[in-house]
């Protein structure tokens, strides 16, 4: 039987602290495939928050946005 609060070397305390980067990297190239379709490639100058909204709630925007790409079979689980 394994005991789930045995964390090691790991201490609570390490949750706490923020992580920081030591150094700027600059530019950074993705080298990820990114299979599958660009459904938008726009730039919105919104706050993230209302972003998230329209994108991810049931939204009028999001709402109209599926019924004119013909989006079927859509599920949103809350």
């Amino acid at each position: 039987m394994s005991n789930f609060s045995d964390h090691g070397e790991h201490s609570d305390s390490d949750d706490d602290k923020p992580l920081t980067m030591k150094e700027d990297l600059g530019n950074v190239e993705c080298t990820a495939a990114h299979d599958g379709r660009v459904l938008v490639n726009e730039e919105y100058l919104i706050h993230i928050d209302q972003l998230f909204t329209l994108l991810f709630t049931s939204s009028k925007f999001f709402l109209d946005f599926h019924a004119s790409r013909k989006t079927t079979d859509l599920i949103q689980t809350p």
